[in-house]
């Protein structure tokens, strides 16, 4: 308590040097919570669905494919999907979807939405039960049923205001006209930003016309099952029924690992990139402890003199450090709670299942971040008390900025390796660049 009153009685004295480190430490420690709250929301929290560790995607995959990691969208047709639900023996529930974009007329001008199809178990097997009205019945996903539809809590409000009175109307999709017979909550999310839910079955045009019609299939496995014994077990199925000279086989994948897939490296990349920014905030805060024990070297030579241990004035210095990191950290928080939303959207790439908030874990991360940069900031100048020579400095004064020779070397290393990180980031931000660039003059081949 002696050291932190004495730390906080040092920085109040010195207010311009207090605020130029603390906004340097905010900047970083603030980058750092801002990202990994995405990351923690993303990658780290388990999707909103019951039991969603027990999710698993279905796909076909060639042979030449080896990775259950590189599933392409090469999905199943109702022959397959058949005989899964009638002959796998790991699976409690089995259900499929599709994704479409549908023409809504009717109203004042038409609009392009994103529509789902599903088959009935598709929304209980994910915990879904509408707030309004019902889910989609079995006998309505069948080909040929009435065509039924269920709202996202989003088109119920743009499209109906909010209204109770939804639940019975219709809408038209596709020149199709669809009853409304339930509405999402707000909190249910899925991979696919879904306006309306639709019977997938009653919807099969391309099967009538003799086409074969893709889903994306979603298991859950039955209790104590891996997803090893479900692959061999799901490999046996499919040798059974495939068809002569297919050389496909399907394959099972953990459904977040899925999700995630595609954002997983962006994020980690740009977690990568953000510490190091806060290991130059370091460096710079470092630089600026080395002058200030540089001036205070008749003061640590006065208190060896009185009998004070190095170990305790290495403490002394390090307890100021993470004062000032902490105090950074504070603001840091500030500075992500205004970054986390566009930062969010852009990093996370649209996958958005949990909501990006600063919660328990993401301030204990910054937490421990904030110590880090404390003890990391205030390790040169704390070693640089080593130096101190109680009859030398005193006779000295020691009161020039330099510190002597051996204070100039921990700057200039401290220097050589903030520029050296800084041309990290510099190279990987001109080849992201240039990569950009690239990518957007790509001819697609349309206009």
């Amino acid at each position: 308590m002696n050291d932190l009153t004495f730390a906080i009685r040092q920085l109040r004295n010195n207010p311009v040097f207090a605020l130029v480190a603390v906004l340097t430490l905010a900047l970083g420690i603030g980058a750092n919570t801002a990202i990994f709250s995405v990351v923690n929301a993303v990658l780290l929290r388990p999707l909103p669905y019951p039991e969603s560790d027990q999710l698993v995607q279905i796909c076909r995959q060639g042979r030449e494919q080896e990775s259950a990691e590189a599933i392409q969208t090469d999905w199943l047709g109702g022959r397959e999907l058949e005989v899964l639900g009638r002959e796998s023996q790991v699976l409690s529930h089995l259900t499929a979807y599709a994704v479409a974009e549908m023409k809504m007329t009717g109203g004042e001008n038409a609009q392009q939405v994103h529509g789902g199809l599903v088959t009935a178990s598709f929304l209980p097997m994910l915990g879904a039960c509408p707030v309004l009205g019902r889910s989609v019945l079995p006998e309505e996903d069948q080909p040929g049923a009435a065509p039924a539809a269920i709202l996202s809590h989003a088109s119920w409000q743009r499209w109906f205001q909010g209204r109770i009175e939804a639940v019975g109307q219709t809408v038209t999709l596709n020149r199709r006209t669809f009853t409304v017979v339930g509405v999402l909550p707000a909190s249910f999310r899925f991979v696919e930003d879904l306006d309306v839910y639709v019977s997938l079955a009653a919807n099969e045009e391309h099967a009538a016309e003799g086409m074969e019609f893709y889903r994306k299939a979603l298991g859950r496995l039955k209790a104590g099952v891996s997803l090893a014994q479900a692959q061999a077990a799901l490999d046996g199925v499919y040798q059974r029924t495939r068809g002569v000279g297919e050389e496909s086989r399907l394959v099972l994948a953990g459904f977040q690992g899925q999700v995630v897939r595609r954002v997983k490296l962006k994020l980690l990349v740009f977690l990568g990139a953000v510490t190091l920014v806060l290991l130059i905030a370091c460096a710079n805060v470092a630089n600026l402890l080395l002058v200030r024990v540089a001036v205070r070297r008749k003061e640590m030579a006065v208190r060896l003199a009185l009998g004070a241990g190095r170990r305790r004035l290495i403490r002394q210095l390090l307890t100021e450090s993470v004062v000032l990191a902490l105090l950074g950290a504070g603001g840091g928080v500030v500075l992500a709670g205004w970054l986390r939303g566009a930062l969010g959207t852009f990093a996370a790439g649209g996958v958005h299942l949990q909501p990006v908030c600063l919660d328990a874990w993401v301030l204990g991360f910054t937490l421990v971040m904030a110590i880090a940069a404390g003890v990391l900031s205030g390790l040169a100048p704390a070693l640089a008390t080593s130096q101190v020579s109680c009859v030398e400095d005193l006779k000295e004064g020691a009161g020039s900025v330099t510190g002597g020779r051996r204070a100039h070397r921990w700057r200039s290393v401290l220097v050589v390796a903030e520029v050296a990180v800084a041309m990290v980031l510099l190279c990987g931000a001109g080849v992201l660049h240039h990569s950009f660039v690239r990518l957007k003059a790509v001819d697609l081949g349309y206009k």
